[in-house]
């Protein structure tokens, strides 16, 4: 009896989580812009008189699904490519129909390969999701290998489409994603401020880490440039300041942390609308009894609206640091240690262990099989995965009964194209909200056009075999992710938090001895550690990562305020060799304690007069290790 409360008490909170509601704001112009970019092909190959060319080049539309919120150039160069990809894809699943074997090894290698490239490349979107989709329903199609150019053409003219709708904001405002990015940014900078002295800041601070590292992938390119325009110059010094204040404000929380900030973060977010809306007013007053830290954030913020007014040098003294090539990422992903890697290779694997199951056994359209394998597997944990086969599993029902309902009246092409164009922008309106929303919408518009492709069977066969197909493929995705590399996460901590202690020990030994250090590894281990932690509470079972949130949550908060204290150094004070191998010592203690997953020693936690906040975090660090690690 108390095991089965236990299992309860575990398996309760999953659901729960599985249907809680985000106070998301609905993306009307997303929605709209979908809708419209999967229904016009359909509505003109049914003008036409040819509504299977229409429903094809359809496909192609979900490439506006990649449209994200970077610079337009390179919408256009990644919705390009992704147009390229879904339409290879298609082709590919036409010249492979009926090659049993062929066409899971097939299936596998494009879901794995999407699946690497995406996530190599920090691309946002449904990653895999319509590459597997596009090669599935060409290989449903009555087989035809000379058709495969020919339907390939028409699902990259459907791409292009859906492409220039994407594309279309540059006609008015060609620099609208750096503006809105860079709003998006101020303001977590000042939800970040407002957490301060809360439990919430070390959450808001990671989430202001992730935040600007998007608005560097948006405002930054890859080399260099040979000009640069003004625009150019604008954003490049809105995003170093942006990086100012944020450093500024871990200045603040070490230094004053019970000091008001209403008025400062108040001042933020008119600073982020400002800059959105291209209107910049004066700037703040700063009193003269005002705290150090306090009149360095306004100090910043007056720095940010003098650059957004356009009063600066065009040349910068310090332009911030180019991305890396995308070489490099997926080069560097291309590693067995890498979770990017072991995603895609669970991901293609379990793609081809579902096809063929479902081409072994015989299942009508059997590739609704891998299909809902391949949504369930885009969760990227065990619970994850788990809450999205229980959201595909609620969804699909009514989202089956939608479909059915739809073709039982067999609508002409103009009434499916209107069809389609609904499902798709209602699907985007609450997919924000919920998975489990918008899945019924997600199933009935892929029903939609999948059925009217091959012309619908009866409805109760149609409604049977699909409700059991979804349930097949959801299981097998739900196992694959249980069977195959469950716990890499929670086996990666160990390595990623040593990395980032011994990295924080050099850096505070050059802080200390007057040295530069290198503040982009230190915080480019903080957030591998932090998401690497993330993922191990979403892995099953989690009991240790949870044990060791003290330890992490001690490294977290002693690595930015090293970061801050590099950023507002004051003079050195003399420290001794011994003082020197004294710290030294307190960071192999604690590299080892986490390796070897014992209490550290007891050994004297290093004092550092200067800056008695790094001193208090190199207690909670040590202390944080004895309660992760204690018996």
């Amino acid at each position: 009896m108390n095991k089965t409360a236990a299992n309860n008490q575990r398996i309760m909170p999953i659901v729960k989580d599985a249907f809680r509601i985000h106070a998301n704001p609905f993306p009307w112009k997303k929605a709209i812009g979908s809708g419209f970019a999967s229904g016009f092909p359909v509505l003109v190959g049914a003008l036409a008189g040819h509504t299977d060319y229409g429903l094809i080049a359809s496909i192609g539309g979900f490439v506006y699904l990649y449209a994200g919120g970077e610079s337009y150039k390179k919408r256009a160069l990644k919705l390009l490519l992704v147009s390229i990809g879904i339409a290879l894809s298609f082709g590919l699943g036409t010249l492979l129909s009926g090659m049993l074997w062929m066409m899971a090894a097939v299936l596998g290698l494009i879901g794995a390969a999407a699946m690497f490239i995406f996530s190599a490349l920090g691309i946002q979107g449904p990653a895999p999701m319509f590459f597997v989709l596009a090669f599935l329903v060409s290989s449903g199609l009555p087989a035809d290998p000379s058709q495969a150019l020919f339907r390939a053409g028409l699902t990259f003219l459907g791409g292009i489409f859906a492409m220039g709708i994407a594309l279309i904001g540059w006609l008015w405002n060609k620099h609208g994603p750096e503006g809105a990015v860079l709003q998006k940014t101020y303001h977590q900078l000042a939800a970040c401020l407002s957490a301060v002295g809360t439990p919430g800041f070390h959450n808001a601070q990671h989430q202001t880490v992730l935040m600007l590292r998007t608005a560097r992938q948006t405002v930054l390119g890859k080399g260099n440039r040979r000009k640069k325009s003004r625009h150019d110059e604008r954003f490049f010094r809105l995003l170093e300041k942006a990086d100012d204040i944020f450093i500024a404000i871990i200045h603040f929380s070490a230094e004053t942390p019970d000091r008001e900030t209403a008025q400062i973060e108040k001042a933020l977010r008119q600073t982020g609308d400002m800059l959105a809306h291209a209107r910049v007013s004066g700037t703040f007053q700063i009193n003269e009894n005002e705290s150090e830290p306090r009149r360095k954030l306004f100090e910043e913020i007056n720095e940010v609206l003098h650059i957004a007014s356009g009063r600066f040098d065009k040349q910068l003294d310090g332009e911030p640091s180019r991305l890396p090539s995308s070489f490099y990422f997926l080069r560097n992903a291309f590693d067995w240690k890498s979770p990017v890697l072991i995603r895609a290779l669970k991901y293609g694997i379990v793609l081809f262990a579902a096809d063929m199951f479902a081409l072994a056994f015989g299942f009508a359209r059997s590739y609704w099989i891998p299909l809902s394998a391949a949504a369930v597997m885009l969760g990227t944990t065990v619970v994850f995965t788990l809450h999205r086969a229980i959201q595909r599993s609620a969804g699909t029902v009514i989202g089956v009964m939608l479909a059915g309902a739809i073709l039982f009246f067999k609508p002409g092409g103009v009434y499916i194209a209107f069809c389609i164009a609904a499902l798709q922008c209602l699907l985007e309106m609450l997919i924000v909200r919920n998975y489990a929303l918008a899945v019924p919408f997600l199933t009935a518009n892929a029903l939609v056009i999948t059925e009217s492709m091959h012309g619908g069977a009866g409805a109760g066969y149609f409604m049977i075999a699909r409700l059991t197909d979804v349930a097949v493929g959801s299981v097998i995705g739900l196992l694959g992710t249980i069977l195959l590399w469950r716990r890499f996460s929670t086996k990666r901590l160990p390595e990623l938090m040593r990395n980032v202690i011994r990295l924080e020990g050099q850096f505070m030994e050059k802080l200390l001895t007057g040295q530069n250090a290198d503040e982009h590894k230190l915080r480019v281990s903080l957030v591998r550690l932090r998401d690497a932690y993330d993922k191990a509470l979403g892995e099953f079972p989690h009991a240790n990562a949870e044990a060791l949130w003290p330890a992490i949550s001690g490294a977290q908060h002693l690595g930015y305020y090293l970061l801050s204290a590099q950023a507002h150094r004051r003079p050195p004070a003399p420290f001794s060799d011994e003082e020197i191998n004294q710290l030294r010592a307190f960071f192999e203690q604690a590299e080892q304690s986490f390796i070897m997953k014992r209490m550290p020693a007891d050994i004297q936690v290093p004092h550092v007069p200067h800056y008695p906040r790094i001193s208090k975090e190199l207690s909670a660090l040590y202390s944080g290790l004895r309660t992760a690690f204690e018996k």
